[in-house]
């Protein structure tokens, strides 16, 4: 049983590797020793080309290397405020989590409002109100292929977002920072940063038989570029997508709390 696993860079090729049939040495020689003159050919784009190639080292490509695995490791990064709690019920696509988070940025804001005050801002906001946050947050909330619950394959992409150009989630959740701004334009105050203080950057290491060839591909562009300089790059976002159903809970591997200075 083989099952693709971007913790680390090492964690990569190890997994690559066992379902190619070599060593991750060898991967990591082919992955090293590709000519990068290669990606100044326009005409394909290099990080489709370069996966191909390289396996083909292997003799193998790169939806029959998909194949070969029966799963995939994929991470999920949030802020969250029983981060425990993601081992038992697993992980709720939005639409499940709506209430839940409305219920818990109402307590965050206390004393600062009526129970009357939030209804009717919670109400002014998913009735047209809040301008471009607004927007933002109707527009995730409304639409299914906005609800998830997502998750990438190459786990490091949460601690440096700016390479990849991604949100920090382990920052704070976006649709927090929609409702957020909404409140601070309506009655003052900084309701993200109360989040914030009270919730955790985590990384829930989930498990799912979805596996796509990009997914193989960005994890051999992300240990291409690791093992070159040390980096990744956006070409190792490959994200995964639980289209409107949850992860259960038996389905999440770990919960690692991140400590960020």
């Amino acid at each position: 049983m083989f099952w693709l696993d971007c913790h680390d860079c090492e964690a990569a090729l190890a997994s690559l590797a066992e379902a190619i049939g070599t060593a991750a040495s060898e991967l990591a020689v082919a992955l090293s020793d590709y000519d990068e003159l290669r990606f100044e050919n326009v005409a394909e784009d290099p990080w489709e080309r370069m996966p191909r190639e390289v396996l083909g080292r292997f003799r193998v490509g790169v939806e029959a290397l998909a194949d070969r695995f029966d799963s995939a490791y994929y991470f999920h990064g949030t802020r969250a405020i029983d981060p425990d709690g993601f081992r038992v019920r697993g992980i709720l696509p939005l639409g499940q989590m709506v209430e839940e988070l409305w219920a818990t940025l109402r307590e965050l804001a206390g004393d600062d409002v009526t129970d009357a005050e939030w209804h009717s801002f919670r109400a002014s906001v998913e009735d047209g109100a809040g301008g471009h946050s607004g927007m933002l947050y109707r527009m995730k909330v409304g639409g299914r292929v906005h609800h998830g619950p997502f998750a990438v394959v190459v786990r490091e992409t949460f601690l440096d977002p700016a390479s990849t150009g991604s949100h920090d989630y382990l920052a704070c959740p976006e649709i927090v920072q929609d409702i957020a701004a909404c409140y601070g334009s309506a009655h003052g105050g900084n309701l993200e940063q109360r989040f914030c203080a009270a919730a955790k950057p985590c990384i829930v290491k989930l498990r799912s038989t979805q596996l796509r060839p990009g997914a193989i591909a960005a994890a051999l562009c992300y240990a291409y570029t690791k093992l070159r300089d040390g980096e990744i790059t956006s070409s190792a976002n490959y994200s995964f997508d639980g289209e409107g159903e949850p992860v259960r809970g038996w389905d999440v591997v770990d919960v690692e709390i991140i400590s960020r200075v």
